[in-house]
């Protein structure tokens, strides 16, 4: 049994190592408890199960109806109390002591307890001894000085730590016992779960012998009872269960008011809406900060106002389209009109040249028919000279 206490300690140390972050750190857990326990014979074990049992449910009735119908009153709400089963008297017998111990009916070596879950006799045998936990020095000697390395580093403070223990417990010969140790670690898990934001879920079993496609009608029942489930039902059909402070409800709802003519003061805004959608006012009520409504009127709102915030968001939409969808044509223009300009140039260019190149063609062949006339004309000047000097040659070759 030490051994396996050692592992297990060991095994929640790594794991809180492995997930703790930073001092400041956020963290969602899961605790799982299989409920009460009511066996043919219970001991020790069944009695520490049913304490931590009762110890949740406890927190579970001040939960769900103690705080919840203090809240109604606290706002000034209309609301009828709903009696619920306390079990705070069977705690103090247990954690100190009262007329819920049940005393046994024949001479023999049993107790019982009033439980929230019902009645539960408890067997006496081997719980004393089961409480002390003793540890023999020498099997702890032993187990310290072990060759495997891992139950050394398991056993290599447990002399210490017993020790510090027996130091805490105000006896230099009494360490502290099983149920005490239970007892803190139980009250710990309180303080925590005091301090988060619970969601609780309750797991029913269909029968005793958890066989599939069986439901037992009357133990199905039983648990519902004795778990708090009637009652919690009864709260939360009579109850509001949606709770916003009247600011948070008129960011969230003013979408709807546009049509409404609406008083200066939240308060009344919050009231012309919800007038507007429930004038029977069975399914809100405003209290002094908040604004309490059912499930089913909230389900009405959502789906107006999602109505409302889709008509919102195609209006959005269409202007941010039609805004992608100007500045795409502004871009495609520039581009048409630089795409326009360079094919202007392009083409102005090409028929420049070709103009060019047949005003060159043009020059050439004028030039080349002035300079043809010119040397045609120079010729026929020449020819005629060379006549007239042969003429004149002849001329004078007669005379002589």
């Amino acid at each position: 049994m030490a051994l396996y206490s050692q592992c297990f300690t060991w095994i929640i140390k790594k794991i809180n190592c492995r997930i703790k972050g930073k001092e400041d750190y956020r963290s969602v857990g899961v605790l799982d408890i299989f409920g009460f326990e009511n066996f043919e014979v219970n001991r020790f074990e069944q009695f520490n199960i049913n304490y931590a049992n009762e110890k949740l449910q406890e927190y579970f009735n001040k939960h769900i109806f103690s705080l919840e119908q203090l809240e109604y009153n606290r706002d000034g709400l209309v609301w009828e109390h709903v009696d619920w089963m306390d079990n705070g008297e069977c705690l103090d017998l247990i954690e100190k002591k009262n007329l819920f111990y049940v005393k046994p009916r024949v001479i023999d070596h049993y107790f019982g307890v009033k439980h929230y879950a019902g009645e539960v006799l408890y067997h006496v045998k081997g719980i004393l001894e089961k409480n002390r936990d003793t540890f023999r020095r020498d099997v702890l000697n032993l187990l310290c000085e072990s060759r495997l390395d891992f139950i050394y580093d398991l056993f290599e403070h447990a002399s210490s730590k017993i020790n510090e223990d027996t130091l805490k417990s105000g006896s230099k010969h009494q360490k502290p016992t099983v149920s005490s140790q239970f007892k803190n670690s139980l009250h710990s898990l309180m303080a925590t779960l005091s301090m988060s934001n619970p969601f609780f879920v309750r797991c029913i079993k269909p029968n005793v012998q958890k066989m599939p496609d069986q439901f037992d009608q009357a133990v199905v029942l039983n648990q519902l009872r004795y778990s708090g489930m009637l009652e919690t039902v009864k709260i939360r059909r009579a109850g509001f269960p949606i709770r916003r402070h009247f600011q948070n409800f008129y960011a969230r709802y003013k979408v709807l008011m546009r049509n409404l003519c609406l008083p200066d003061d939240l308060k009344g805004k919050c009231a012309a809406l919800l007038y507007y959608y429930d004038n029977t006012n069975t399914d809100w009520q405003l209290g002094r900060t908040k604004v309490f409504i059912r499930e089913s009127l909230e389900h009405r709102l959502e789906k107006e106002r999602e109505v409302e915030v889709c008509k919102a968001a195609v209006i959005i939409q269409a202007y941010v389209l039609g805004y992608l969808a100007r500045k795409q044509y502004k871009k495609v223009l520039h581009m048409v009109v630089i795409i326009q300009k360079n094919y202007r140039a392009f083409f102005w260019r090409k028929k420049f040249q070709r103009v060019r190149n047949s005003t060159i063609i043009l020059q050439t062949q004028r030039r080349g028919q002035l300079a043809r006339r010119h040397y045609k004309q120079l010729l026929e000047h020449k020819i005629a000279e060379e006549e007239v000097q042969r003429n004149k040659a002849q001329e004078e070759r007669y005379d002589v």
